[in-house]
């Protein structure tokens, strides 16, 4: 299994390179404010502060060799980051706060954080198989309280991506024993 390891590179350009179709944080502290039009996203266990990403699998019709959630970090951390699973794709990035956000899942993947400047890469292979042709959203939350900020959709560059290499690539990446 693949779900919660962590790449420092990735070598092996990716067969898909998908944006997300919707992405923002909620704030406990700020339970009806949107941040949806925010250049970052952000997470943090002391403040409550969990980043949502959804992502359009309807073009993908067969299962990967291997998926990655490509993040740039902006506010780097040391804080464990748990990925998991949104149980309602409904949300939107407009209109998602606090109050309104949907129950979190499955855990499907984990990291240790990175550092400011660099790029983080989160194996979730397992469960974007399990959601080939369908929306995926995916939350990002920590129990730490240091806070780890990343790059959304709106930023100029460095966007957050899912990676998705197929197994006719020659040369996706070995996923680390967990």
């Amino acid at each position: 299994a693949t779900a919660g390891a962590v790449f420092e590179g990735v070598t092996a350009p990716a067969d898909v390179a998908l944006l997300p179709s919707d992405d923002t944080y909620v704030d406990e502290s700020n339970e009806t404010s949107n941040f949806g039009s925010l250049l970052e996203l952000q997470v943090d266990g002391g403040n409550e502060e969990k980043s949502y990403i959804k992502f359009d699998l309807s073009d993908v019709k067969q299962p990967v060799k291997a998926a990655m959630l490509k993040l740039f970090i902006t506010n780097g951390s040391a804080g464990k980051q748990y990925v998991r699973e949104v149980m309602d794709d409904s949300w939107t990035e407009s209109g998602l706060t606090w109050i309104n956000a949907p129950p979190l899942g499955k855990q499907v993947g984990m990291t240790t954080g990175g550092e400011s400047g660099s790029i983080l890469y989160i194996a979730i292979t397992d469960y974007i198989n399990e959601r080939i042709g369908s929306l995926v959203s995916l939350a990002i939350e920590s129990t730490d309280t240091d806070q780890l900020f990343f790059n959304s959709s709106e930023a100029q560059e460095n966007k957050a991506q899912l990676l998705l290499f197929h197994s006719e690539n020659d040369n996706p990446p070995n996923p680390p024993e967990l």
